[in-house]
């Protein structure tokens, strides 16, 4: 992680093939690999790598990729959790949007695999209000299907935070 904030202030051209590696290697950890191709951003390598990570694979140009939090996708998402939560549940809102960043953080290059902002306010905000014990009533207007599929992914996620702690 110090060779990391360093390497910011040098030439990286030399760990290049070393950060191929890494990325590709499904066993390291994905904040740290989230936080090499961040490097590999700030650095403006035009080079594409594969990046295996939480049970995704791509090939992942740091030049060609946008920034993390720079997408439409999660400022709606944040958004749509604001407007759901900023005067009923405000605490609860602050866990969602904390948790949400972790995510992104995690999976960075990676996005979600469904880009339904609705779906995913209501899959983060059901996951979270069962996991206090919370009953909750399934907005009818949501896939069911495809919510039960965007909180597998969400515990997903989790588990792969939960065995890469820092």
């Amino acid at each position: 992680m110090e060779f990391l904030q360093q390497a910011r202030f040098h030439d990286v051209e030399p760990y290049v093939e070393s950060f191929a590696l890494f990325l590709k290697d499904a066993t390291t950890s994905p904040y740290v690999k989230s936080m090499v191709f961040e490097l590999l951003q700030e650095k403006k390598v035009d080079k594409s790598f594969l990046v295996k990570k939480v049970g995704m694979e791509e090939q992942v140009n740091p030049s060609d990729t946008s920034l993390l939090g720079d997408g439409a996708f999660i400022k709606e998402l944040i958004e749509k959790l604001v407007c759901r939560w900023e005067h009923s549940n405000p605490s609860l809102l602050e866990q969602l949007q904390a948790i949400v960043q972790q995510h992104l953080f995690l999976m960075y290059p990676f996005q979600f695999p469904i880009t339904d902002t609705e779906l995913w306010s209501e899959a983060y905000s059901k996951w979270l209000s069962q996991m206090y014990g919370e009953f909750w009533r399934d907005n009818p207007d949501i896939n069911q299907q495809e919510l039960i599929e965007a909180i597998k992914f969400i515990e997903k996620i989790e588990q792969a935070q939960q065995n890469y702690l820092l």
